[in-house]
């Protein structure tokens, strides 16, 4: 009898730590991202039609298979994530924060994605990306006698968070292009 209980209560905190992080989104506010600004181009790619870029639907390291991206999400330093972005081809690489930026969808969090059109997280703790922003200031540390150069701006997808940080810590990649 213990062990059913124990078990029985294994799985209520398992499954309370999956809804935790599950999409929430106001069905009161307008879609800022709607299903009806892209096109699915078929090939695990989407056109914002509003921006016209071309993006690809899943983080780098994954594909999309059957509407759900598949294998694992990549974690990068900027300069891979910047060298695999352009490994897709002719066109490709990171998006600036401004594009990236683009496509947070406002009215939901965990993450701020169309998930139809972008199914590519599952938690916000895996959800800072790389932009191929630099930051233009510098961070002064005056007490630790540290500054801080060269950086780039970060886009958390689940809160729509911007943040700076170092090239070499490690994030995921979504990769964009100008359409034809």
């Amino acid at each position: 009898m213990k062990k059913i209980s124990i078990l029985l209560t294994t799985m209520a905190l398992l499954v309370s730590l999956n809804s935790a992080y599950a999409q929430e989104c106001n069905d009161n506010t307008r879609k800022t991202v709607p299903d009806s600004r892209f096109e699915n181009i078929n090939n695990g790619t989407v056109k914002d039609k509003q921006t016209g870029l071309i993006w690809q639907q899943c983080s780098i390291g994954q594909t999309l298979l059957n509407g759900q991206c598949n294998g694992e999400a990549r974690d990068l330093t900027w300069k891979q994530a910047l060298t695999e972005a352009k490994a897709y081809g002719e066109g490709w690489r990171l998006p600036n924060i401004k594009e990236l930026n683009s496509i947070l969808e406002q009215s939901c969090t965990d993450p701020m994605l169309n998930f139809k059109h972008f199914p590519i997280v599952n938690d916000r703790f895996e959800a800072r990306y790389w932009s191929a922003t630099p930051s233009v200031s510098e961070v002064v540390l005056p007490r630790f006698n540290i500054i801080q150069k060269n950086n780039i701006v970060t886009l958390d997808l689940g809160d729509g968070s911007l943040a700076i940080n170092e090239p070499q810590a490690e994030f995921r990649g979504l990769a964009v292009k100008s359409a034809e």
